[in-house]
């Protein structure tokens, strides 16, 4: 039994000694893993390339009116006093007594001619009276070629919009809602002509105010990263690439020798235990065991030593960075889609004829990778981002065979993962939002089945572990008249 433990100590040396003179690094733990390294470095190649919020000057968003009264009429002082059921047709006439030219313009239903106003000893400029008459009795004041002032139910407004299809189709369905009539755009022109009466117009101005400060450019900076981490251990004595069969020695061959040397050890039974220690010798081996009523035969005579010891380790990590820009309008989807597709057999059909037998192979594929859709929200109030996220993953596990009689089929073992979030992100702020981890572990062990109470069973451990992380900052560049602003970036659209 000595001898025994000193051979085991002196093999431990000798294992060590090769091991050590072949490698130069140590085998990582696969359980130390740290989320920090992976996902830093991408956080701060992101800040270093795109500003959080750039403003840039542009017309976008303006509302105008062609036939707006020119500035040097709107100054003209005048007096004007008219009875409580004066109708627009006495302003009319008062107005053109004043030296001002003007007309009533009669197109709805009911004679605006005939609509009731109230003008008391007014003195003051003629802009400051029409406007509140505007907004008092819903009258538009247009002017027209020849110096005329016409008095209409409706005004014609000009929008200087984005060129981009979705937000003049969006604007355009807006605007319909509010009651704007006659609305014509044009994506070329990056304009939207409408005609409004001047309480619709009010509604359409706030609404133009608050979508501008809204429907900014949002860049969506987004990196998948995508870990796998390997690790295989080996321990103990491979008893399974010896082919040992354990159990009663008189089912060995009395003809070999090493059968006839446990047989005459234990088979009769006349010694004691102590005095009867069985010991089994192979070539090119010295090994020793202890026992009663227990035979232990090794099958394959001619092996190699260090083949049935289990001593390596190996260590695997694979890294994959999908990284990408993306700018679109807030409140637009955007995806990111990164697949491959996987072809298998699906179906083996098999005639059979009594002339003749045919088959048929019917083929398929399945789709992995990732499908990761954003729609991004910005607050112009609070620089805050909204991002309603979707994350479709897809992986494959193995390759499974089927076998139906004599026909054999491989077919995909697929995992299928979904993410959903919703959260806020601060401009230019970097963060993991996401993020899938999955584990597998194997742990495969051998020995001898009288003896699992002993540890001397082999052992192959194998574990896998794998990380989706999902790093999303996004930035804003705003569009509109910022020239009190000093930060402005002077840029062209």
């Amino acid at each position: 039994m000595r001898q025994f433990n000193k051979t085991k100590v002196a093999l431990g040396i000798m294992a060590a000694s090769i091991l050590s003179g072949c490698t130069g690094l140590s085998i990582p733990d696969a359980e130390q893993y740290n989320e920090k390294q992976i996902i830093q470095p991408v956080m701060d190649k992101f800040e270093k390339s795109e500003p959080a919020i750039t403003k840039i000057r542009s017309q976008n968003f303006t509302i105008q009116k062609p036939d707006e009264l020119p500035q040097l009429l709107r100054d003209k002082e005048i007096k004007l006093n008219l009875s409580k059921k004066s109708n627009v047709s006495d302003l009319a006439m008062a107005l053109n007594l004043l030296g001002v030219s003007t007309v009533v313009a009669d197109t709805g239903e009911t004679a605006l001619s005939e609509q009731l106003i109230s003008v008391r000893n007014y003195n003051g400029k003629l802009g400051n009276l029409l406007d509140v008459l505007s907004s008092v009795y819903d009258l538009s004041f247009n002017y027209e070629k020849g110096g005329i002032i016409t008095i209409q139910e409706q005004s014609t407004y000009i929008i200087n919009i984005i060129q981009n299809e979705d937000i003049i189709e969006d604007v355009t369905a807006t605007l319909e809602r509010l009651g704007a009539n006659e609305i014509e755009n044009s994506l070329v022109g990056g304009n939207l002509i409408y005609k409004a009466s001047p309480k619709v117009h009010e509604k359409i101005k706030k609404y133009i105010e608050f979508y501008s400060k809204n429907a900014a450019v949002i860049g969506l900076q987004v990196s998948v990263v995508t870990v796998q981490l390997d690790k295989t251990s080996n321990k103990g004595f491979d008893w399974s690439t010896l082919n040992v069969v354990a159990g009663d020695p008189n089912l060995f061959d009395s003809g070999n020798d090493t059968g006839s040397i446990i047989g005459d050890i234990i088979g009769d039974g006349s010694e004691s235990v102590a005095s009867e220690t069985a010991e089994i010798v192979a070539e090119g081996l010295g090994l020793s065991a202890s026992g009663t009523s227990m035979g232990i035969k090794f099958v394959n005579g001619d092996f190699n030593f260090d083949g049935v010891i289990n001593y390596l380790s190996t260590y695997g990590k694979t890294e994959a960075n999908q990284s990408t820009l993306m700018k679109i309008i807030s409140g637009k989807e955007v995806s990111l889609v990164s697949t491959q597709s996987i072809p298998y057999v699906e179906e083996i059909e098999l005639t059979l004829d009594d002339d003749d037998d045919s088959e048929g192979i019917t083929t398929a594929s399945v789709d992995i990778g990732l499908d990761l859709t954003i729609t991004p929200y910005f607050d112009s109030k609070t620089n805050m981002v909204t991002v309603d996220l979707n994350l479709d993953l897809s992986s494959l596990l193995a390759m499974t065979e089927i076998t139906t009689g004599s026909t054999k089929i491989t077919q995909p073992q697929t995992q299928n993962q979904t993410f959903t979030n919703l959260m806020k992100l601060k401009a230019g702020e970097s963060s993991v939002i996401g993020g899938i981890m999955y584990d597998t572990v194997s742990d495969n062990r051998s020995g001898i089945s009288y003896l699992e109470e002993m540890d001397i069973a082999s052992q192959s451990k194998s574990m896998t572990k794998n990380a989706v992380f999902i790093i999303l900052r996004p930035t804003v560049t705003l569009f509109g008249d910022f020239e009190k602003e000093k930060e402005v970036i002077q840029k062209l659209y």
